[in-house]
């Protein structure tokens, strides 16, 4: 069963070819500047590394956080590696800290319960899920890493949107055009504030055929201020298979689960 996603197709601009060549190296010096011993960045810091001006270096990070490559960490001013860069690198996974405590995690919840674990992580107004673990079930949600899902439609992405700041809502809802994939979709500013509330007080988001009419969701934000970007653990369950007695034993095991990771980190 595939879930609808929805990606963003980029504007296509010819250029000459040295320019761009030289806007590429100067893009991919800031990229390499990030390290595993140097995760966070200042944009001071940014120039001393690449020796790019303070001007050039600014808008090419602007570049990088619209794309996704770079994430700017909101009131601080510094920068870390993006989403992007974990859903397209295959040896950045390997490095990448969060993945490593959480890819434990998900086996042992999707061993628990036989159903496909997700980890989906904010970017900007969207979501994108960078890692999965399989059930061994016939019927199952067909799962597609790196698509970018806005945040208002279903439990994952309910379950990040939980994490934003009252201003940062706000935004959301004045910038974000919030159209129905399904009849169960929920659109009205209220609607999904109400949602928001129960997530925040119960620790767990659902959701009922959104995006999929065959599919049921719950997700558990991993609230915790060392992880950046957002995260959230996701369970993608076919309505059919979904029971209260499996979604007390998912809601439990993602519990616990948000618990381990907390400790491992």
């Amino acid at each position: 069963m595939q879930e609808p996603t929805t990606a963003m197709a980029p504007a296509k601009i010819r250029q000459p070819q040295a320019y761009a060549a030289s806007s590429l190296e100067r893009a991919l010096s800031i990229l390499e500047a990030f390290t595993e011993e140097r995760p966070v960045l200042t944009l001071s810091e940014v120039v001393q590394l690449t020796g790019l001006n303070k001007t050039t270096a600014f808008r090419l990070l602007a570049v990088l956080c619209r794309r996704g490559f770079v994430s700017r960490r909101q009131g601080t001013g510094q920068y870390t590696a993006g989403v992007r860069a974990v859903a397209f690198a295959g040896a950045y996974h390997r490095q990448f800290s969060l993945l490593d405590v959480v890819r434990p995690v998900i086996a042992s919840i999707r061993d628990q319960v036989n159903e496909t674990i997700i980890l989906g992580l904010r970017h900007g107004y969207y979501r994108i899920d960078v890692e999965y673990s399989r059930c061994s079930h016939q019927l199952q949600a067909v799962v597609t890493l790196g698509v970018e899902k806005p945040l208002h439609v279903g439990a994952g992405g309910r379950a990040l949107l939980s994490s934003l700041s009252a201003p940062e809502l706000a935004d959301y809802f004045a910038c974000v055009e919030r159209r129905p994939l399904s009849k169960t979709t929920l659109v009205e500013q209220h609607d999904i504030e109400e949602a928001l509330v129960q997530i925040r007080r119960q620790g767990f988001a659902e959701s009922f055929g959104e995006a999929n009419t065959g599919l049921a969701g719950i997700a558990a934000p991993i609230n915790d201020p060392r992880v950046q970007p957002a995260a959230a653990l996701i369970a993608s369950i076919p309505m059919q298979r979904l029971s209260p007695e499996l979604r007390e034993r998912v809601t439990a095991a993602f519990l616990h689960g948000v618990q381990e990771i907390r400790r491992r980190l």
